[in-house]
């Protein structure tokens, strides 16, 4: 009976492990269609492909890990609040010794995340480590969005001059990948980053240089450029300026497009209305905009008069700004990059000298190994040679021998060849000497005198 038992619970196992098998490679499928989505710029139908995935049956971590990152992802380029970090935390948990591309992209998110709840010296702290990880992965749309970032956190933190680095590494990105739509929040950076330096000459050439390119930007994501467009054409053309304003408002109605809308109604005698779009401002302000919008108040409330409500304004303004410089000074953002720079060198030119050590040991290694070759070949061609100088000096010496055996027989024949010449002259001679004695005979000669 227990057999059957477990044969039944085994059989009834294998469907429930295939369906949740599928049912993981499906979630996946999802999820890479909804990065896909992000990628294209599509935030919007990235969201809804989102939300028809039910969270509740993510149970491996791998999807976990993905689906929180597109999730924060997605939230943020919607500009939806995210109060948290603990959603991306799992990400980077996960990815940890895995997807480099997916950890770096969820320490952006991370420093981004951080960033808009106001706490910017861990937002730096995660920027940096994302800047590292994209430069080693070679990430140009990951590398545009830190910098951006990197932008803004040190603009708010009124460090212009770093701003500024970050806004030109980002515009020179944008324009050697020929990308429009980086290139004009680039372009809107670099502006700002000159107004805050007080060169509004240069501010002005480059968010006329934004204006051609808000086509590549998806209505969406205009609000900031067309907000600052507007703030900067306030003081030459308040018709302009109004244009972009109230085409941001549409969009988003943001603290600082509702303040510089606020400062045309007030310069237009207004005041009731500006007062009424400053108020609504506040409520959602962060401190650098509570401070641009209350010194706004305070001019137009001394111009109207209203010297009772500009005086709270001011009592109000100083704490403002004594909390952001006290912020400012825990944060220290520009001593935090500085280190973080330092030692990212440090490790840079250990890692350098390390490279040169071991390819100075690897030449010197190679070298002996060669040299030993050499020698080794060198010896051989050596010992043959001096085996050949062996054999050709036993070759002298057997041919020496030939020469002085055939010397010798050479002298012997000689002898034999003048004894046999001598035998020849005799020979010839008796021949003769018969010849005359017979034709001697033959003519009538006697032999009584031989």
């Amino acid at each position: 009976m227990t057999k059957l038992i477990l044969k039944i619970i085994f059989i009834l196992s294998i469907p429930l492990s295939a369906l949740t098998g599928c049912n993981k490679g499906e979630i996946y499928k999802r999820l890479a269609q909804v990065d896909s989505l992000l990628i294209k710029n599509m935030p919007d139908s990235a969201m809804k492909m989102l939300e028809q995935i039910p969270e509740k049956n993510i149970s491996d971590k791998e999807a976990r890990a993905y689906y929180n990152l597109l999730t924060i992802q997605t939230r943020y380029r919607l500009y939806q609040p995210i109060t948290s970090d603990s959603l991306i935390n799992i990400s980077i948990d996960y990815y940890q010794n895995g997807d480099k591309e997916k950890l770096a992209r969820s320490y952006y998110y991370k420093g981004a995340t951080l960033l808009e709840i106001g706490r910017a010296k861990e937002a730096v702290v995660c920027l940096k480590e994302a800047e590292a990880l994209a430069y080693k992965i070679n990430d140009n749309a990951l590398n545009n969005k830190i910098w951006g970032s990197l932008c803004q956190i040190n603009e708010e933190a009124g460090e212009f001059g770093l701003a500024l680095k970050y806004a030109r590494k980002n515009m020179n990105l944008s324009i050697k990948c020929k990308n429009n739509y980086w290139l004009a929040y680039a372009f809107n950076d670099m502006a700002f980053c000159y107004g805050d330096l007080w060169k509004q000459d240069c501010a002005m050439y480059y968010i006329d240089k934004c204006i051609p390119l808000l086509k590549d930007v998806p209505m969406k994501e205009r609000t900031i450029l067309l907000n600052n467009i507007g703030f900067y054409y306030i003081n030459t053309d308040t018709t302009k300026a109004l244009k972009y304003l109230k085409e941001a408002y549409k969009i988003k109605p943001i603290p600082s497009t509702l303040d510089n809308i606020a400062c045309i109604y007030a310069r237009n005698g207004n005041i009731e209305k500006a007062d009424e779009l400053w108020k609504e401002a506040l409520k959602t302000a962060n401190a650098n905009s509570k401070i641009n919008i209350m010194e706004d108040m305070i001019k137009y409330y001394d111009k109207f008069g209203l010297h009772e409500e500009a005086s709270k304004i001011s009592s109000e303004l100083i704490k403002v700004r004594k909390n952001r410089e006290k912020k400012h000074s825990e944060e220290n953002v520009k001593d935090l990059q500085t280190g973080i720079d330092r030692k990212a060198e440090r490790k840079k030119n250990e890692t350098t000298t390390l490279y040169i050590l071991y390819m100075a040991v690897s030449i010197l290694l190679i070298s002996t190994i060669i040299s030993i070759y050499h020698r080794h070949k060198i010896n051989k061609i050596k010992g043959n040679y001096d085996e050949a100088q062996n054999q050709i000096q036993t070759y002298k010496d057997t041919i020496k021998d030939k020469e002085n055996i055939e010397n010798k027989y050479k002298s012997k024949i000689e002898e034999q060849e003048e004894f046999i010449n001598l035998l020849q002259d005799n020979k010839l001679e008796s021949i003769n000497k018969g010849k005359s004695l017979y034709t001697y005979v033959m003519e009538g000669g006697a032999t009584v005198t031989w």
